[in-house]
């Protein structure tokens, strides 16, 4: 019993207080937390349909993915990456039509609540089947690149949102860097080789990309009202 309740934990922890960081960061205009909670089950509902897609798509690739280069590299940038980023997008686009989502931030809320989703259905078949070194490993890992990338994703969704009328592909554009980090995680993993060792560094430029385009949800919210200038005054 001890054990079931130590993997439920690391299954589902991790995600739902990344999600309680990033709603506290949306400090000028708070989301619904019922819009944020639908966002959420969305997430965790395309689990499966993705894993199908995945599984399907799999089968094309005429080689093994683990420890194969090749074969790597496009089960991780042409199977996995798009397939889940995607899932997250449409997701994320019920969100988008409500009235709420009414600036860039909420883009970013919601896109890691769609991730968040996603990450804890997931991390609970992994954890349970590989235990608790599998539980915290994803804990740092997994769990925060699938949110940070929902957040990148919903980033640009809110740029999209925000600015209707422009011709930029803001969308697309969120999509192929969400893809592109995404793809990249993957890829190292499943190489098997010392290319593992890129994975801190993939995880630090994710980081820091994400915390950028926090910084610039906040800084053009129509909600802060001037409040907050010496954070967002250039050096």
């Amino acid at each position: 019993m001890a054990n079931f309740l130590t993997l439920f934990g690391l299954s589902f922890a991790p995600g739902l207080f990344i999600l309680w960081y990033v709603y506290c960061k949306d400090k000028y205009e708070k989301e619904p937390a019922r819009l944020i909670f639908i966002t959420f089950c969305l997430g965790a509902g395309v689990v499966i349909p993705a894993g199908v897609i995945e599984h399907i798509l799999e089968s094309i690739i005429p080689m093994p993915y683990e420890g194969n280069f090749l074969g790597a590299f496009l089960f991780a940038f042409l199977v996995v990456a798009p397939t889940e980023e995607c899932a997250k997008c449409l997701c994320i686009r019920v969100a988008y039509r409500s009235p709420h989502f009414n600036e860039v931030m909420d883009g970013i809320v919601y896109g890691v609540a769609a991730a968040i989703g996603f990450a804890t259905v997931e991390n609970f078949f992994y954890v349970f089947e590989g235990g608790v070194s599998t539980g915290i490993a994803r804990a740092f890992l997994s769990v925060p690149g699938h949110a940070m990338t929902g957040a990148i994703l919903g980033y640009y969704m809110g740029m999209k949102k925000m600015n209707p009328e422009s011709k930029k592909r803001f969308i697309e554009v969120g999509l192929a860097i969400a893809i592109l980090f995404h793809g990249a995680y993957d890829f190292v993993l499943l190489t098997q080789t010392l290319l593992c060792l890129l994975i801190i560094p993939i995880m630090i430029c994710l980081y820091f990309f994400y915390r950028k385009k926090v910084y610039l949800a906040l800084k053009g919210s129509p909600f802060r009202a001037g409040r907050d200038e010496d954070l967002f005054r250039k050096p």
